[in-house]
């Protein structure tokens, strides 16, 4: 969130490793970002802007879903009154990296979608216990393979199981072969966090498989 409360699409705190800009996101107001270019990962200046969330929202409204991450120090109610301003609740989950959050975000809003973060089969107890409601969750496993009991307990929840393959299981797949994935949808994997969507979608819907 910007200095005068403009929320933008942004991973960093600061603007240096992927703007064109300098400085701390919320010590800089929006109007002064708008001349700011976005930079690719090896730092090559790209011909596009530092998007709006409200720009996202509209653009997305329709065509596919966002996972929402909201960063320390943004209000929940900010990000969801803008989702409910740009008529989007069905295009967005929220994530949220603890129980506590879920309620918080579950209370502001019942109808909207969460990523919660269910690592272990206690959490899941525990996120029951709280009373989320379950048909409004995909769970956030973790970036590394969980227990196929979790993945039971998941399923017979009801629950998708989202598992962050981006990073070592990303790598191990293109080193070892792209048939892993195929190996861990059968574990359980429902939702793959990738950084190889096409890859990941080639084994698992085109059956390109060599195991």
């Amino acid at each position: 969130m910007t200095l005068d409360s403009v929320l933008i699409l942004m991973h960093d705190r600061n603007l240096e490793r992927t703007t064109t800009g300098t400085g701390k996101i919320r010590e800089v107001n929006y109007n002064d970002m708008k001349d700011l270019f976005l930079e690719d990962n090896e730092g090559v200046q790209t011909p596009y802007r530092i998007p709006t969330l409200e720009e996202a929202l509209i653009w997305a409204k329709g065509k596919t879903v966002l996972n929402l991450d909201v960063k320390r120090g943004v209000p929940f109610k900010k990000v969801i009154d803008l989702v409910h301003q740009t008529g989007t609740q069905s295009s967005v989950l929220i994530i949220v990296y603890s129980i506590e959050d879920g309620i918080k975000v579950n209370k502001l809003d019942p109808e909207l979608m969460l990523s919660l973060a269910i690592r272990s089969e206690e959490e899941l107890v525990r996120a029951l216990d709280a009373g989320i409601p379950m048909d409004r969750v995909t769970a956030f496993t973790g970036t590394r393979l969980q227990k196929k009991s979790l993945y039971n307990m998941l399923h017979n929840e009801k629950v998708y199981a989202n598992c962050g393959t981006l990073g070592n299981l990303d790598k191990k797949a293109a080193t070892k072969g792209d048939h892993l994935y195929k190996k861990w949808e059968r574990l359980g994997i429902d939702i793959f966090a990738t950084d190889r969507p096409l890859e990941v979608a080639r084994i698992l819907y085109e059956g390109n498989i060599n195991e």
